[in-house]
Formats: C-alpha cells, structure tokens, sequence
C-alpha cells in the first residue's frame, strides 16, 4: 500500500504517523498498543503473518462482545 492510499473505509496510512510515547516495556497496555499498530502496519502492506498475529490477538476480546437485543 502506497503513502497516502486509503483502506476505502476512511483510514489512510501516514508514514511517520505518531506512536505511543512511553516504556512498553512497563506499561502492558502501550505495549498492546504498539504491537496492534504494528500488526495493523503489517496488514496495509499485504503482510499475511501480520494479520495472523492480529486476528489471534483480537479476536477472543472481539468475539466476546454481547450484542445488544434492540427488538
């Protein structure tokens, strides 16, 4: 994925775009951040083990969510 080009869902990817500031190494949630972001990298340029890694890591938080019953 080039610089500037969109996902088509109203995300463009900006290289040198801010990263979280702090000790990952301390701090368990920068450190998620941080690696999210790099997965989420990973899958704008087509890497395949980027978004293994994300959906592994996602997906138990993801699915987990209850919907809501609106009827």
């Amino acid at each position: 994925m080039e610089e500037g080009e969109s996902f088509g869902f109203g995300f463009t990817p900006v290289a040198g775009a801010a990263r979280c500031v702090g000790d990952t190494d301390s701090n368990p949630e920068l450190h998620r951040q941080a690696e999210w972001r790099s997965h989420v990298e990973g899958c704008a340029r087509r890497d395949q083990a980027a978004l293994a890694a994300l959906y592994d890591q996602s997906n138990q938080p993801v699915y987990s969510v209850k919907p809501v019953d609106r009827w």
